[in-house]
């Protein structure tokens, strides 16, 4: 779903065909409004182990992608075939989900993980804040990057739970990359996460200078 509609929006951006858009929205609608085929706006179940457990907090990264769909609905608001109930329909799915997110047992564990699973957390926090209009949960967000999800770093820039997991380079770029996400969607004119740096000296300049040298 998330691959298809981001596609579809961008051959609608790049060409100007409304078929793109319709077709896009259709998939919208099928996975969070129409009643016999949405997703639930909650992980209740996710990465559940059989016998074990009915679901874990661990299974909210698996929609890390959902960020991609929220800028798409953005996109495609300008289109015909994006009526006002169903732009307010996605809405309110996606403020359910935030709320589920931040209330559910599940979600409360997944936020305070510290490693690259808490940061996708408020990526994803991020985002849906940012999309459902809730400045309160984006404030949250960015005081939480400054005070909770910047001590994941080393001195060096680096970020060690995940340099000392089995694969540290594919780690090390995810974690990174996803940082990056959240200083892109929550930083303001008078809050610019880019340049901030925290009284350790901590900052995404200092994770991008780490990474970077391994990348090229």
């Amino acid at each position: 779903m998330r691959t298809n509609v981001v596609f579809l929006t961008s051959a609608n951006l790049l060409t100007g065909e409304e078929a793109y858009a319709e077709h896009a929205v259709c998939y919208l609608e099928e996975f969070f409004l129409d009643e016999d085929t949405y997703m639930a706006p909650h992980l209740n179940y996710a990465q559940a182990l059989l016998g074990i457990c009915s679901g874990r907090g661990i299974g909210i990264i698996d929609t890390l992608h959902l960020i991609d769909v929220v800028f798409a609905i953005e996109h495609l608001k300008a289109s015909p075939s994006m009526t006002d109930e169903i732009y307010k329909g996605l809405k309110r799915w996606f403020a359910s989900y935030l709320g589920w997110m931040l209330t559910s047992e599940n979600g409360i564990q997944e936020m305070n993980k510290d490693n690259n699973h808490g940061v996708c957390f408020f990526a994803q926090a991020a985002a849906f804040a940012r999309f459902t209009d809730n400045e309160r949960i984006a404030q949250f967000c960015r005081d939480y990057y400054k005070t909770g999800l910047l001590k994941q770093q080393a001195e060096d820039g680096s970020f060690p739970r995940e340099t000392g997991r089995t694969k540290p380079y594919n780690y090390s770029i995810f974690v990174v990359d996803n940082m990056v996400n959240i200083c892109q969607i929550l930083s303001k004119p008078e809050d610019n996460l880019w340049e901030y740096e925290n009284p350790q000296g901590r900052s995404i300049k200092k994770a991008l200078e780490f990474i970077l040298p391994y990348i090229y």
